[in-house]
C-alpha cells in the first residue's frame, strides 16, 4: 500500500480562504489572485522566517500567509485547531517559535 502524502497545501488553501482570497494549486504549487499588497506581506514574512527561524519550502510559505492571515485578523489562534494536524502543529510550532524569539 502507498504511504500517503502528507503536505501544507490544505492548510495554506485554508488560509487564504479565511482572508478572502481566491487560491487554488497549479502544477504543484499554490496559486492565488490576491493584490500586489498580499504578495508584498507575504514576502516581507518570508524573509523574516527564513532569516529568524529557519523555516524552508512549504513551511516558509505557510508560515508568512499564517503570518499575514493574522495580522489582518482574518484568522486567529482559535481557528489553529480547524486546520488539519499537519497544518495545526506547524502553526503553533511557529508561533511558540516566534513568542521565544521575542522573549530573547
Amino acid at each position: 500500500m502507498a504511504r500517503r502524502k502528507y503536505t501544507l497545501t490544505p492548510s495554506i488553501l485554508r488560509l487564504f480562504e479565511a482572508m478572502d482570497v481566491k487560491a487554488w494549486v497549479f502544477e504543484g504549487r499554490v496559486a492565488h489572485s490576491g493584490s500586489d499588497e498580499l504578495r508584498d506581506e507575504i514576502g516581507q514574512n518570508i524573509e523574516l522566517l527564513r532569516d529568524k527561524v529557519g523555516l524552508r519550502k512549504t513551511a516558509l510559505f505557510f508560515g508568512a500567509v499564517l503570518l499575514v492571515a493574522m495580522d489582518r485578523g482574518s484568522f486567529t489562534h482559535d481557528d489553529i485547531k480547524g486546520l488539519d494536524d499537519l497544518g495545526s502543529g506547524n502553526a503553533n510550532y511557529l508561533l511558540e517559535r516566534l513568542e521565544e524569539l521575542n522573549d530573547d
